[in-house]
């Protein structure tokens, strides 16, 4: 639910000096970036975080905590940390508030598809509606004492719909705590522009071009807030002539057609952008335009193919920071 907007972060102001940290983390890149006079220490400590976070909530790990949780939530009640009940909790708000177009248990179907290992491929109708008879949110269930369990035994939870975002926050926190009040971090195209950017010249964020994507169709001013952008250009797969997106509408079991190329969230938590993004291009313009507009933290960038060009909708909340090129 990504594509990746490193590259495409401005600042409006001569360029400074700034610490950078790049590294990797969850299958993916990471890259924080600070006007500060402070000294390594601090990265370090950033670095220990998102490797803490993800032995967490890793789906592949045999010793993450998300793990544990799909081995012996199947068997009754599996006590879990506060944290991971947290961000479940949000998945499945993200999941409940958009009608299913996020599901937090789709691993399986990503699985099927082969967009997990890389290697996609066109499964049969019997096999998707086989592993869509014992998907869905609401197959998980949690009690007031921080213990989950799966209402089927062939449940799993998958949170890389949303772990890159709450990683993102997670940083974010520990750098307000530590004093910092400019900053840049970003996790596999998942951005979070604190304060006034470098020099307070402000931050920029660019939307890339669904088919161009060294160019930039639209930049974003940003501050204390997060952008994430779900497109269906970057993984797909060809099948006889046709494509097949990456992002699986967990509905139907299916990859989303439509003519929607992209959709850029901003939000005030990178979790909500990280899973909004993946909901709003799942349900589609109309419906899409209609969840935002009635939230009060989320706005958002839709791209869609028009007649020989890109019908380009911004949010009302955006209309005033968003500058199309």
């Amino acid at each position: 639910m990504f594509i990746s907007i490193a590259s495409l972060v401005f600042s409006l102001a001569a360029r400074a000096e700034v610490l950078f940290q790049r590294g990797s983390v969850m299958s993916t890149y990471y890259m924080v970036k600070i006007e500060d006079d402070r000294d390594s220490r601090l990265f370090d400590a950033i670095a220990q975080e998102l490797k803490r976070l993800e032995g967490k909530f890793s789906y592949y790990s045999e010793d993450s905590e998300l793990s544990s949780l799909n081995n012996y939530g199947r068997e009754g009640y599996f006590k879990v940390s506060d944290e991971m009940v947290t961000v479940i909790r949000d998945a499945i708000n993200i999941a409940r508030e958009s009608g299913g177009c996020f599901d937090p248990t789709i691993g399986p179907l990503m699985e099927l598809w082969g967009f997990k290992s890389r290697k996609p491929s066109l499964p049969k109708e019997r096999e998707v509606q086989q592993v869509l008879s014992y998907l869905g949110w609401e197959n998980i269930d949690i009690s007031v004492n921080s213990a989950i369990r799966f209402k089927n035994n062939k449940v799993s939870i998958d949170l890389g719909g949303i772990a890159k975002g709450y990683a993102i926050d997670s940083i974010v926190d520990l750098l307000k705590s530590d004093g910092i009040r400019s900053a840049l971090v970003e996790i596999g195209g998942d951005i979070y522009c604190l304060g006034d950017g470098l020099s307070r010249g402000g931050w920029k964020i660019g939307v890339q071009d669904p088919k161009e994507p060294k160019s930039v169709i639209a930049k974003i001013d940003i501050k204390d807030s997060a952008v994430a952008t779900s497109g269906n250009y970057e993984r797909f797969l060809d099948y006889k002539g046709e494509r097949f997106s990456h992002i699986i509408d967990p509905r139907s079991g299916f990859p989303v057609k439509g003519d929607i190329l992209s959709v850029t969230v901003v939000a005030p938590r990178a979790i909500d952008a990280d899973g909004w993004t993946t909901a709003l291009f799942v349900m589609g313009f109309d419906k899409g335009r209609e969840s935002v507009e009635s939230q009060d933290n989320i706005e958002a960038v839709f791209i869609s193919q028009g007649e020989g060009d890109y019908d380009i909708w911004i949010s009302s909340g955006l209309i005033d920071k968003v500058e199309v090129l």
